[in-house]
């Protein structure tokens, strides 16, 4: 399958050949080697995804002061801890880095 792909200088036309794990390259046949190599990608994907998801939802709270204690939360790793944790939650992060990721 060809890709037709216009040039911007000059208008000429060129063939390319998109990027397909059927033609061969050398990706493809690393991954190939490994019988389970989707799973490891999916893991991947599946983790940050959450995490995606999280700071949009933190991004998503009008409030100035509860979006800042929603990523102070999800920084701590307390978001989702329950109320009776004795153990103390800490952040190490600066007033600059606090106010890029509250979006403040």
């Amino acid at each position: 399958m060809d890709a037709r792909i216009r040039g911007h200088d000059n208008g000429s036309v060129s063939s390319a050949i998109p990027a397909c794990p059927s033609r061969g390259n050398a990706g493809s046949a690393r991954l190939g080697s490994i019988a389970d190599w989707w799973r490891y990608f999916l893991q991947l994907t599946l983790f940050y995804g959450d995490i995606a998801l999280d700071i949009a939802a933190d991004l998503l709270i009008a409030d100035s002061e509860r979006r800042c204690a929603a990523v102070l939360l999800r920084l701590s790793a307390r978001r989702f801890a329950d109320s009776d944790d004795p153990e103390p939650a800490g952040v190490s992060i600066t007033q600059e880095d606090l106010a890029g990721a509250a979006n403040l």
